[in-house]
């Protein structure tokens, strides 16, 4: 799912082949507004809001690394914060 620009990710761009064709690019995030609002993990990282948990009012997210080749999910408990958006059409 990352990209292979070698440019855009920090080494070893693990797991790099994008396969998917989804081109993922290390975006970071940026840090709630209490936290300084910067932005962070730029070129390392790359967060994405997702769908699901609206009955326990939770957001999730999921995100690749520059290390790792798994795409992680995980619920975001330090709200507000800025991620990526990434619209897929389900065919």
């Amino acid at each position: 799912m990352k990209s292979v620009d070698s440019t855009l990710w920090i080494q070893p761009n693990t797991g790099a082949t994008n396969e998917s064709g989804f081109t993922a690019i290390p975006g970071g995030w940026r840090c709630h507004a209490l936290f300084s609002g910067e932005f962070r993990g730029i070129g390392g990282y790359t967060y994405f809001w997702c769908s699901g948990g609206e009955e326990n009012n939770e957001m999730y997210a999921r995100h690749l690394r520059y290390n790792n080749a798994r795409i992680i999910q995980e619920v975001l408990t330090n709200l507000p914060m800025g991620l990526s958006v990434r619209c897929i059409k389900d065919e």
